[in-house]
């Protein structure tokens, strides 16, 4: 498995290639391993290859060193995700060009499923900056996962946002985890990890080019249930996100704004041409069928009295317990491994809980009983 990784990494360095050969390759060959193995004149048969870009393989297969990117790779505590484990995000896997392995800084979870994508422009005015507060602060009550991509603006706003209102955020970059672009966002960037995740399809040292971009937008709609797009031009990165959105059947919102801001020219363009309108985070949670069904009957039309006593389950109650035995705090991971039950479960129990004002969320996914 280790030479397979070391191929994968291999293959995934060479200009070129990209994902849908790769996996033709793949394909045809039974393993990355097979496919470096293989002459030039059978990788030349494969489809979309020919003979350019079999030499090209040739040579990159012996200038490339995997040994020494997975060496730094474990130093900095980034994980290497195939398209074939259990880890890959199961939502990528709709991309017609699925990244076939990730580099993740931080951890996945299964409950990022529930996710919102915030984009917009890399120079926001100050309405955009207390749209992206506003939004996020109504969002933060639902325990969603923040997803954007790391980019001035914002991006970066929502990042940030997210993390201030104890939401888990992933960063989608369009370069490697080893770079800092925008090296404005340094700081930002180590944070996120401890708050989310960051994730690259790109290797650890790959510096950003005008292509990468738009590649690493694909995945930001990939990851999201659905795309909120705040403040952009029309020719832009969050439009081209907002695109991939509506081409994988997901939904698009827009921020409407000002007719005479060129930062409001695409949302207003989006709402023109069927986008859904954003003035508050309900707008988001109803339209988007998986949220409503996950959290419209529990606290948007169901709010409970503090003062009625409900009973709880058995499950909710042992739950209860462990939070209780912590009395200054326990953190979702913490509680799921002593717990030992699915996550989704427990997001479930837990809201419960919640509703029932048992135990409250503190900044970081900690949760303390309230009694």
């Amino acid at each position: 498995m280790n030479e397979e990784i070391k191929s994968l990494l291999i293959l995934n360095s060479i200009p070129s290639l990209g994902p849908i050969r790769i996996r033709r390759l793949i394909e045809h060959f039974g393993s990355a391993y097979n496919v470096l193995s293989a002459p030039v004149e059978e990788l030349s048969k494969v489809e979309g290859i020919g003979p350019n870009i079999a030499n090209t393989i040739k040579i990159f297969r012996n200038k490339i060193e995997p040994e020494k990117e997975l060496e730094i790779l474990k130093k900095e505590d980034i994980k290497i995700i195939t398209y074939e484990d259990k880890d890959y995000p199961p939502m990528l896997k709709h991309l017609p060009d699925a990244p076939v392995i990730l580099y993740a800084k931080g951890k996945l979870l299964p409950q990022d499923s529930i996710s919102i994508a915030i984009v917009g422009t890399r120079k926001p005015t100050s309405y955009g900056r207390l749209v992206v507060e506003e939004l996020i602060k109504g969002l933060s009550k639902y325990n969603l996962t923040v997803v954007s991509g790391l980019a001035h603006g914002i991006d970066a706003l929502a990042h940030e946002f997210a993390i201030k209102n104890g939401l888990r955020t992933i960063a989608v970059l369009g370069n490697g985890l080893g770079v800092y672009y925008p090296i404005a966002n340094k700081k930002l960037q180590q944070k996120i990890p401890s708050c989310g995740a960051l994730v690259s399809e790109f290797p650890y040292k790959f510096t950003p080019t005008k292509t990468s971009f738009p590649q690493r937008n694909r995945i930001i709609a990939a990851l999201s249930l659905g795309t909120v797009v705040v403040e952009a031009d029309i020719q832009s990165g969050a439009i081209i996100t907002a695109k991939f959105a509506l081409e994988l059947g997901k939904d698009v919102f827009a921020v409407p704004g000002s007719i005479f801001s060129k930062q409001s020219r695409g949302t207003n363009y989006l709402i023109k041409t069927g986008a859904k309108i954003v003035t508050s985070a309900e707008d988001i949670i109803e339209e988007i069928s998986q949220l409503a069904d996950l959290v419209k009957d529990k606290i948007l039309n169901k709010p409970i009295e503090k003062s009625v006593d409900i009973k709880l389950s058995k499950e909710s109650e042992y739950i209860l317990e462990i939070i209780k035995s912590e009395p200054n705090g326990i953190h979702i991971d913490k509680l799921q491994a002593i717990a030992n039950i699915d996550i989704s479960k427990l997001m479930n129990i837990i809201f419960e809980l919640e509703l029932n004002s048992k135990i409250k969320e503190l900044p970081g996914k900690i949760y303390i009983s309230t009694s």
